[in-house]
């Protein structure tokens, strides 16, 4: 099953080039060269503009390898990181019965992830949220491995902005611990404390933090940009299934399931209705949380044979159809990405026009093509 991911995965990578990739090559190299840029080194409208880079680890990494792997090295590198967090997410012991339903919800999973993959920053953001998660909804691995805590936010902090949606996680997690247990656990506190800290050691201090809070509250970001537009913007049938699933298994079972498992499905449910891009980590919330109530589900009815006959051929005929939803959801994503290829849908031809009859003026360049103008004419603001 991981096979069939990597190679749907990696062909969506080759062919899709995403705006931002140029940008991030670019600013890389901007960044070996001459160090942090701190004000806008792109554009010439707007120059004293403070910059913040909330991927710079990320972008020197593309910036150093890229010449020496290509596309297809950056693919298989970004396809491993998506292989490496289903893998992470699916549980180790499963029940017979259910197992072809927990993998069939992976499908969906998968199915989600999807359509925003590409050699994107974000995905490196999925696999570290993913580590989380396995910490937050296995208690004995949070024993044994929450210290590590701050250096994982540390790390999360130097490559990618989503680090904020894996800390308030966490805040939800210990702020439900709070509530049941009506006291504070010391060392949760300055585990949260610490991890906290961990993200100001970057380059840009507390800028970091007033750059990632900006571009959440931006109203002007689901205006202009489709991946921060709200969720009913775009229907994608695998994220709908997710939803009945992990919502209908959670109202069943709300007296069984803990309150911090509530709180964090709750907090990304809103983070993903807001904001479409944020629809790959609910998705994973989702899946853990669904699989906890299928468990319940299947203690209840364990000593019933015949209900778990019917359980047994119900999640085979799940399977099926949930491996149906990622084929048509594949042929579709795959289906678009060849409208964003580079011979299809960037400005090719002027690059060449631009470099054979180079203008004293400055270029004025469409939002979408930003970034791959930056790559192409990097002389050019």
């Amino acid at each position: 099953m991981l096979t069939v991911f990597f190679l749907v995965f990696f062909v969506k990578a080759q062919i899709f080039l995403d705006p931002d990739f140029g940008w991030h090559i670019k600013t890389g190299q901007l960044i070996l060269q001459q160090g942090f840029p701190r004000t806008d080194p792109f554009s010439y409208t707007m120059p004293d503009y403070p910059y913040v880079d909330h991927s710079w680890g990320t972008d020197v990494f593309i910036a150093l390898v890229y010449p020496i792997i290509g596309k297809i090295g950056l693919s298989i590198i970004f396809s491993c990181f998506v292989i490496a967090t289903l893998w992470m997410l699916r549980p180790k012991n499963i029940f017979k019965s259910t197992k072809p339903l927990i993998d069939g919800s992976l499908f969906l999973v998968a199915g989600t992830l999807l359509p925003p993959f590409g050699v994107r920053i974000q995905v490196i953001s999925w696999f570290l949220f993913v580590l989380v998660l396995k910490l937050v909804f296995d208690n004995k691995l949070w024993i044994k491995f929450r210290f590590l805590l701050p250096f994982l936010f540390f790390v999360w902090a130097n490559l990618h902005g989503g680090f904020f949606v894996g800390f308030f996680v966490i805040v939800m997690f210990c702020l439900a611990r709070f509530i049941k247990k009506r006291q504070i656990g010391v060392r949760d506190c300055v585990i949260v404390l610490f991890s906290v800290l961990a993200t100001f050691v970057n380059p840009y201090g507390l800028s970091l933090w007033g750059i990632v809070l900006t571009t959440i509250i931006n109203t002007q970001f689901q205006s202009s940009i489709a991946e921060w537009q709200p969720a009913y913007t775009v229907v994608i049938f695998p994220v709908l299934m997710l939803f009945v699933l992990s919502s209908l298994s959670i109202w069943k079972y709300r007296r069984k399931i803990n309150l911090e498992y509530i709180l964090i499905y709750l907090l990304l449910t809103w983070q993903a209705y807001s904001h479409i891009r944020q629809e790959p980590l609910w998705s994973m919330v989702a899946f853990l949380i669904f699989v906890i109530c299928l468990n319940f589900f299947y203690n209840d009815i364990k000593k019933d044979k015949i209900a778990i006959v019917r359980l047994q051929f119900a999640s085979k005929i799940a399977f099926y159809f949930f491996m149906l939803i990622f084929v048509l959801q594949a042929f579709s994503s795959v289906g678009e990405s060849f409208f964003l290829t580079e011979k299809s849908f960037y400005p090719t031809n002027a690059i060449v026009f631009l470099k054979n009859y180079p203008s004293s003026g400055q270029v004025f360049s469409d939002y979408g093509w930003g970034g791959y103008i930056i790559w192409k004419i990097p002389e050019k603001k």
